[in-house]
């Protein structure tokens, strides 16, 4: 269970040895409190079931429109949110919403905090024009309170500037990214993880629009600031990797991008981001068929349409997180691999990848399975081969969460180190194993 949990397990048993009438208040506060800490550490079902709780004691002591009663309905509604639950969210965010207009009046920052909320969630929706209501509105009563420089005017501005990048209003995103990063730097200093994130999506913004030489000195320096904050082998750093990897190929710097999107590769298998994984499996494939290694780039293909197909229609947090900016989407995947197998005389596995994908876009109609790629037996024995460099990504995965549940995210440098030489480790593993595709073109495996 670990350290932390098992805390909180017996907080739980304490707790529950007084009867609810004594002292409700108290329990209600201390319950609340364990909900925040399950919320946070992503323990969702069991924020869902103490928020629940602290709500129905708050009800029954201050009845259904106080503040506290708004606070509770405002953080299980963000349970919810975490979990892409938007038609539970939705209703308890508003009512959080009335219940703290009604108390505080309109320009209060609970008030703001709960419009926040709420437009994220329209945000997450692609709701765009609603997102935007809600974010102006924050805006206005954060300025109102904080004046034109201050770290929530700043996030306001991010926002804002999110949505307008999504709808392709570029002009706009820019300008509200460069005054977010300006007013970030002057309060948090120029390393700091909001500074990295707003350079990042200024990269993504110059990616984009074809501004490459712009764009990629901004992805090295959000890598450098993350690579010191998080270490390299964070998803945070990955995503960067993959989209630095993304821009080398398209600046025709293939040897970088293979490099890139190795790394990118390692770490998204070390952090179990199936979201991330397809994408870099499908760049190594976009890049091999490049360099002319169309078996290869046949293999990756069908590794990144398999990974989809895992996925299946659950979009997560971070899938909707990389859709809003990227070039890259689902169905081209399969249309691709398609192409490449129809280009090499594979006509079958062609055939099979178009009913593959007809099978996906009905997939609300029938009640069949998803399917996945076969391997044919040289692919399969390459395949077996990556089926054991994961496995060793995932306990690298394992000791990191280990080490940073041990240390609250913070790694002694010894630790640090040891993980650097596991992460350098398999990423010489994988290198060797991509070289050796590469160079027997998937003909003569070796059973190494």
């Amino acid at each position: 269970m670990g350290r932390f949990p098992f805390f909180l397990l017996c907080f739980v048993t304490v707790i529950s040895c007084f009867p609810m009438s004594l002292y409700a208040d108290d329990q209600a506060v201390t319950l609340n409190r364990m909900a925040e800490l399950y919320r946070v550490v992503g323990e969702y079902d069991k924020a869902e079931s103490m928020y629940k709780l602290v709500l129905s004691i708050e009800e029954k002591i201050y009845g259904p429109e106080h503040a506290r009663v708004a606070a509770t309905l405002n953080n299980l509604a963000l349970v919810y949110d975490s979990l892409g639950d938007a038609d539970r969210a939705e209703p308890l965010y508003r009512r959080s919403l009335t219940i703290r207009e009604k108390v505080y009046g309109p320009d209060h920052p609970d008030v703001a905090v709960t419009l926040k909320h709420m437009g994220g969630l329209y945000d997450s929706l692609g709701e765009y024009a609603r997102a935007m209501t809600f974010y102006h509105r924050a805006l206005g009563i954060d300025e109102k309170l904080y004046g034109s420089e201050h770290m929530d005017v700043a996030m306001d501005l991010g926002n804002l500037a999110s949505v307008y990048h999504a709808l392709g209003e570029y002009a706009r995103a820019e300008s509200l990214y460069k005054r977010t990063l300006a007013m970030e730097k002057k309060i948090r200093g120029s390393e700091d993880s909001f500074v990295a994130a707003t350079i990042s999506n200024l990269a993504g913004l110059y990616h984009i629009i074809g501004e490459y030489a712009r764009a990629k000195p901004y992805y090295h320096r959000a890598l450098e600031i993350k690579e010191r904050i998080y270490g390299s082998g964070h998803n945070r750093v990955g995503i960067i990797l993959y989209n630095l990897g993304e821009l080398n190929f398209q600046l025709g710097k293939y040897d970088q991008a293979g490099f890139l999107y190795r790394r990118a590769l390692t770490i998204a298998g070390i952090n179990d981001m199936p979201e991330l994984r397809w994408r870099v499996q499908d760049g190594l494939s976009y890049l091999l068929g490049h360099q002319e290694y169309p078996d290869v780039a046949i293999f990756f293909g069908k590794y990144a349409v398999n990974t989809i197909q895992e996925l299946g229609d659950n979009i997560s947090p971070m899938e909707k997180m990389l859709q809003r900016h990227s070039l890259t989407n689902q169905e081209n995947v399969y249309k691709t691999l398609e192409g490449l197998l129809t280009e090499q005389e594979r006509f079958s596995e062609a055939r099979e990848m178009a009913l593959m994908l007809g099978n996906r876009e009905d997939a609300g109609k029938t009640d069949a399975r998803p399917v996945k790629c076969s391997f044919n037996a040289t692919e399969q024995a390459y395949a077996d081969r990556y089926v054991k460099i994961s496995a060793k990504l995932t306990a690298i995965g394992k000791q990191l969460s280990e080490i940073q549940e041990k240390r609250k995210n913070e790694m002694t440098r010894a630790e640090q180190a040891r993980l650097n030489e596991n992460l350098t480790d398999i990423r010489k593993i994988f290198n060797e194993y991509l070289i050796e595709l590469t160079t027997n073109k998937l003909q003569t495996p070796n059973p190494k």
